[in-house]
């Protein structure tokens, strides 16, 4: 009597068992795992969104300085800004000015711009305003290597900041060229900046920072 009980108790799982411990071990694994992606994917988003802020500061903290004894057309890259003395350019050259839009104008740079600028010192490599950003904020931000990203800044006439995208997982932001033109004809990973301003879900979907003041 004994004996049939210990053999009972000894018989295992089953085979419908098994299979259900497993599905459940696979959903829980599946939530986990996509948990863990939004969780990195909000992270991300986040730090972009601060870096974003942070650029907005350093600017705005520049243009309180001019703004402080004077008005807007005394600040010197607002009309046209000439670049660093230890910059090897021809003189006349590679005059870094702000561009323009129907409503607004902006200065911009790509992600690497930076090196090209201060490392390789390769102007022809950086685009026509990202000198600008760079000598403005150098003087507010600690953590250059935040300067590795593509970066645009746009303003309204009275000089004051409408917005400030960044990413520094991108290659750069354009006006006039999509997504999917800027990989056909450049090979560059890029987007739209209108496409940023109307669909905000498209910011957080390309891990594009947003700053737009209050």
């Amino acid at each position: 009597m004994k004996i049939k009980r210990l053999r009972q108790s000894n018989k295992g799982f089953t085979l419908v068992e098994v299979c259900v411990t497993m599905v459940i071990i696979s959903i829980v694994a599946t939530i986990t795992t996509f948990s863990l992606i939004k969780w990195q994917h909000d992270s991300i988003a986040n730090q972009e969104d601060l870096n974003a802020e942070l650029i907005y500061m350093a600017v705005k903290n520049k243009i309180a300085k001019y703004k402080a004894n004077g008005v807007i057309e005394e600040i010197p890259w607002w009309i046209n800004y000439n670049p660093k003395d230890n910059v090897n350019t021809d003189a006349g050259d590679d005059v870094a000015e702000m561009e323009s839009r129907s409503g607004y104008k902006y200065i911009m740079c790509d992600r690497d711009d930076y090196e090209n600028y201060y490392i390789e010192n390769n102007m022809s490599e950086v685009s026509k305003s990202a000198p600008i950003i760079f000598d403005i904020i150098k003087d507010y931000v600690k953590d250059k290597s935040i300067l590795k990203a593509c970066i645009c800044i746009e303003f309204d006439d009275q000089g004051n900041i409408m917005a400030v995208f960044y990413s520094d997982r991108l290659d750069e932001f354009s006006y006039k060229y999509t997504s999917k033109q800027l990989k056909e004809i450049y090979h560059k990973d890029g987007i739209r900046i209108t496409n940023l301003k109307t669909k905000p879900d498209v910011c957080y979907d390309n891990l594009v920072g947003l700053y737009i003041p209050k």
